[in-house]
Parts: structure tokens; sequence; C-alpha cells
């Protein structure tokens, strides 16, 4: 085949295994003018679906087996389970749900395609999904009852039926609520976190992976493609996943992923950033009318995703900040764990920017949140150690003032009232420097909720500086005075003049 064609061969499959399989045919109708690519495209597709040991069990059992019913009827049993109807399938398996006779619940069985079932690798994985599952004790991540054999010896996993609807359904009607899309992420993103705490990465979260319960609860599914971290199982010469082999989904796959390099915690934040950019838009953060799965694969890999819409990201900066680190293309500037992620989503509420502090991942054109730029930042700090400075050597100046003609009581009642307010002054001031060394994601929102609270303290500092120089006057301590005044004045300017200019050239806004 030549290179030419074998693209053309290439793209269209890619964009075939990305669809449901009745929908395959008339999309190939569309897709392919010459009869013999579609003829390569349908012979590559059947290849896909019967899976690797095909060649060494011969076609006879494969063609055997696609000429029975795969299906499950209802009433059909397997095992001690009954089946009731089927409710999914995909390209790892057919999920039924089923009565549990012997402590009668409803349950989900998911098995493989009974085409599949010599397949020994579907077979490891099937049985890894279930160990990869049972090890997570998680309340947004279904709970797996067992993992057993039917009579042919093919094995089945049984886990908890969660009755509700999936993501991609739910999405089917539109975006959801900006609060109902973070906190359906902020259970993801749970969920995730307590998977990679136990050296389980996902690897496929997708819209169809995510069940949105009746409670309000969310549940994430399907770890038939999750990878066990430091686990013989992931390591040993059987690998499931083949170098250079691309395990996903497509369209919610990291770039890395793509690249077919080994895909570690880093590849589940960038998924979830594409959910989170889909449940508030309805679109995919990358994909288009244009594209099919593999436009939508090259854009991942090479284009900025798809901003947000200007009024959405103003009302939550936020949310926007968190989908623009969750979506850079260096998984070493995306979140550090999962559960940043969930910190930064709790407290990304409206007007908080959670954005990225590098100013290398300012290309990503999500939204236009500024990030945090060291120089900005440090004149910033400067200005806050400053003052927090002279508001502390304040005191010793006012504590000499003692003595006649100002009343003793008069005289302690000062100090104290100086030191109240240089500590909460400083306090505040210098809880802004430490968030923006050590939690710069929180630092805008640290430094708005402290704000109104420094200006008063200012305010306070100035008048009690001023009542130090009257009293300085009153004995005849004229350098003391001419301090006193001269840092209550310079308080005041730099409160009106400095401190808005240091924030303005910092966070955007100085007047929020």
């Amino acid at each position: 085949m030549d290179p030419a064609r074998w693209r053309r061969v290439s793209a269209v499959l890619q964009d075939a295994i990305a669809l449901p399989p009745t929908e395959r045919a008339a999309f190939l109708d569309r897709a392919c003018a010459d009869v013999e690519d579609r003829r390569e495209v349908e012979s590559l597709l059947r290849h896909h679906e019967v899976g690797g040991d095909f060649l060494e069990k011969g076609a006879g059992p494969v063609a055997a087996d696609l000429l029975l019913d795969d299906g499950l009827a209802p009433g059909q049993t397997v095992g001690s389970y009954v089946i009731v109807r089927e409710i999914g399938r995909g390209g790892m398996g057919v999920v039924y749900l089923a009565r549990d006779t012997r402590l009668d619940r409803e349950v989900a069985i998911k098995m493989l395609p009974l085409d599949l079932r010599h397949d020994a690798r579907r077979r490891e994985r099937l049985r890894q999904e279930a160990r990869a599952a049972a090890a997570v004790p998680h309340a947004g991540i279904a709970h797996v009852y067992a993992l057993e054999e039917d009579e042919h010896g093919a094995g089945y996993v049984v886990s908890e039926y969660v009755e509700g609807r999936t993501l991609r359904e739910e999405l089917q009607e539109g975006p959801l609520p900006p609060e109902r899309a973070v906190g359906t992420a902020m259970q993801i993103a749970s969920a995730a976190a307590a998977a990679h705490a136990r050296g389980v990465v996902h690897r496929d979260l997708k819209p169809e992976n995510v069940v949105l319960a009746r409670d309000g609860s969310v549940k994430v599914l399907d770890f038939g493609l999750a990878r066990l971290m430091g686990r013989a199982a992931d390591s040993s010469p059987e690998r499931l996943t083949l170098t250079g082999a691309l395990m996903g989904t497509p369209g919610y796959m990291s770039p890395e992923q793509l690249r077919g390099s080994e895909a570690g915690p880093a590849t589940d934040i960038f998924s979830l950033g594409l959910l989170l950019q889909e449940m508030l838009t309805g679109q995919h953060a990358f994909g288009g009318s244009e594209n099919g799965a593999t436009g939508t694969m090259v854009r991942i890999l090479e284009d900025s995703p798809n901003r947000l819409p200007q009024a959405l990201a103003a009302a939550w900066p936020g949310v926007a900040g968190v989908i623009e680190r969750c979506l850079q293309k260096d998984p070493n500037q995306r979140y550090p764990t999962m559960q940043d992620v969930v910190d930064a989503l709790q407290h990304a509420d409206r007007g908080d920017v959670v954005g990225v502090p590098r100013a290398s991942a300012s290309g990503s054109g999500v939204v236009d949140v500024p990030p945090m730029r060291a120089l900005d930042t440090w004149w910033w700090q400067c200005h806050q150690v400053v003052v927090s400075t002279l508001y502390i050597a304040m005191i010793y100046p006012t504590w000499k003032l003692r003595g006649a003609p100002l009343p003793s009581w008069a005289h302690s009642l000062l100090v104290l009232a100086i030191i109240v307010a240089a500590a909460l002054a400083t306090t505040l001031r210098l809880h802004g420097v430490f968030t923006a060394r050590v939690q710069p994601d929180r630092l805008v929102a640290a430094e708005r909720r402290a704000r109104h609270w420094v200006r008063r303290a200012d305010a306070l500092m100035s008048l009690l500086l001023l009542c130090a120089a009257g009293a300085a006057l009153a004995r005849d301590q004229f350098w003391f005075a001419a301090l006193f005044a001269t840092v209550a004045a310079s308080g005041t300017v730099a409160s009106l003049f400095i401190e808005p200019a240091t924030v303005e050239a910092t966070f955007g806004s100085g007047d929020a």
C-alpha cells in the first residue's frame, strides 16, 4: 500500500473506531470514495474487533464464534446471577444488569463478547480491571463484588449497579450549570485521586465512564484500561500495554498517550480538564464540527484548546484557570497530583483565579487569565514586606513615649493599640507573601479575602501613629513626632496609591 493511501485509510480507520458499531457503515459510505479503501478499512476494523491472537488460533474458532449470538437473553443465568437486560457494550466487553439470587440485589456483570473469550490478553485485562477497581475503596468508584468464571472458563466481573445516567447522556441535552459541572468534576477528581493514591491510573476518563446517580453522587466506571503502577502485573514480560500502543479513547487521551508514551497520573488530570470544559460548554475543548477523531487527536497534540465563552470565563475565572493548567501539553506543567486539582476546585469559586504559575504555560489559549509573572509578584511582595517592617518598627518609639505629661494608662493603651494594629496588618500581608511562594494557585483568592481588612488595618495604624505624634509633641520630642507623622502619611499614601498599583500589576485589578 502506498503512503498516500495508507494515510487515507488510517485517518478513516481511527474515525470509524471511535464510532459505535451501528454507525460505522453510514460513516464509511460518506468517508470512503474509493471501493478498495473501504475494503481495507473494513478488514482492519474486523481485525481490531477480533483482537491480538487472531493469527495464532486461526480463522476457524473466530468464524464459529461470529456465527453465534453472543448476547445473553433476559432470564438467562450466569452462575447465581439472572440476567435482566443488556445495559452497555463496547470494545472491552458487554455489561448486563442482573439479579444476584443469593443476596437479592441488582448488580452489573461485565464479560467479554463471545468472539473474544479466546483472547488471553483480553481475559487478563478483564481480571486486571477487577483488581484495579477493587483496590480503591472510594464512594466515587463502583464497588467490585466478585471476579468469577462461567462454565466455559471465561471470567466476568460482578460490580455495583449504579442507577442513573452517564455524563454523555447528560451532555446530549446541553452543558451543565456551572455549579453542577464544578461539583461533578470535584467528585470525579476525588475518585481519581483515591485511585492514584492506591497506585491505579484510570487512563480512560470520558463521559461514557462517568455515571450521575439519581441520588446526586458521581461514580467513575470502567477500569478496563487502568494501569497498576508499581505492580508486577504491569511490569512483567507479558505486559498488557504494549510499548507504543495507543490505550484510551482518542478524543480524551493526553498528548503523552497519543505519542505512545507511558501514561501516569498526569494523563488523568488532562482528561479531567477535558471533561470539565465539556460539562461547562457542551463542546469538546479540542473538537469542532469539522473535526473527526483523527482531527481531534492532531489538535490535542499540536493546537491550543478552544476558549471558554467570555462571559463564563469572566464569571468563573478560577475554574477557567483550573482547566488551563489541566490541559497543558507538558505533563510537568499540570497539577502535581489529582488531589491538587480537588483542592484547586474547592477554592475556585466565582472570582477566585486559579491560574498557571508558569509564564511558559500562557500559550495554552484557554482563557485570558494572566499567569503570576515573577516580576509583578515580586513588587507586590516587596511592598507587603516593607510596610510590615515599618509597622513593627513603630512599636519601639511608641514605647519610648512613656512619662509625663502622658498618663501611664494612656501610654499603655496607645502601645497596646499599636501592637494589635501592627500585628493585624502584618499578619494579613505576610500571609499573602507566604501564599505567593508556597501556594501560588491560591494567591488571588487569599489577597481578595484579605484586601478590605488590610485597608482597615492601614487606616487604624495611621490614626494611632498620628495620636503618637501628638503625644510626642506634648513631650517636646520633635523628632519622634516627625517620625510618627511621616510613617502615618506614608502609610496613607501607600494604602491609597502604591497598594492599588502593585495589586493591579500583579492581579490585573486593584479595585475589586
